[in-house]
């Protein structure tokens, strides 16, 4: 398993510095980390899907949920609403941003403010708010802002939600740390930070990987991902 201080080891190897050279050191770890941002904005990978429940305390907004997930929320995939803590299954949730929720509840007041009551035979009512209509279709929406994730309507009591997401990883710090890039996508993480730091390179015609060559790893790497996920070999 490849780790924070294999690569950045071999990166002072392959540019001919010593670790003792400290400012170099720094600018090498900077580099690999910023490789791996590079590859993960590339592609949403499935090795970084992951499962979590959230306890979603009674009328809250919106919770942040950086802690739980283990790095920085990337994308939400599905949602589901759980009656008990305990369940692994639940009602599926839609998913939405705050400003189509807004869109449609202000088209659903104009629309019902203006309609003609005796005429309606729609089986919800026209009483209900736009988030009374929505409970009782939906349950919920559930809408991302920023690292934190709310749901509507606000809910009166506590209640979980079961999150399958994908996250970004957090930054290499510790000599032990690894993640799946650095084990599946250790040359790419090379050729990337390679190229940034070529300016430090002795011997000008040092061989650095080309564009081609670099797309080519890069989408063996995708594949490895989509063909794990499958469950393909």
């Amino acid at each position: 398993m490849a780790t924070f201080l294999s690569a950045y080891t071999d990166m002072m190897d392959l540019i001919m510095r010593p670790t003792s050279d400290t400012n170099t050191l720094a600018r090498v770890k900077l580099e690999i980390n910023l490789a791996i941002n590079y590859i993960q904005r590339r592609h949403a990978f499935r090795f970084a899907e992951r499962l979590m429940k959230v306890t979603y305390p009674a009328n809250t907004l919106q919770v942040n949920i950086t802690e739980g997930c283990a790095g920085n929320l990337r994308d939400i995939i599905s949602a589901q609403y759980l009656v008990n803590e305990s369940d692994n299954t639940g009602q599926n949730l839609k998913i939405t941003n705050y400003a189509r929720i807004q869109s449609a509840r202000e088209d659903y007041q104009k629309r019902h403010s203006t309609v003609d009551f005796s005429l309606e035979v729609d089986s919800v009512s026209n009483a209900l708010t736009h988030g009374s209509y929505v409970n009782l279709v939906h349950k919920y929406f559930l809408f991302r802002l920023g690292q934190n994730i709310g749901l509507y309507p606000t809910p009166a009591q506590d209640c979980y939600i079961l999150l399958h997401h994908r996250i970004f990883l957090d930054p290499l710090s510790a000599d032990s740390d690894t993640n799946f890039i650095l084990d599946y996508g250790y040359d790419l993480v090379q050729a990337i930070a390679l190229r940034r730091l070529s300016i430090y390179l002795k011997n000008d015609n040092r061989y650095l990987m080309t564009t081609e060559e670099f797309e080519d790893a890069f989408q063996t790497f995708v594949r490895l991902d989509s063909d794990v996920s499958d469950g393909n070999n």
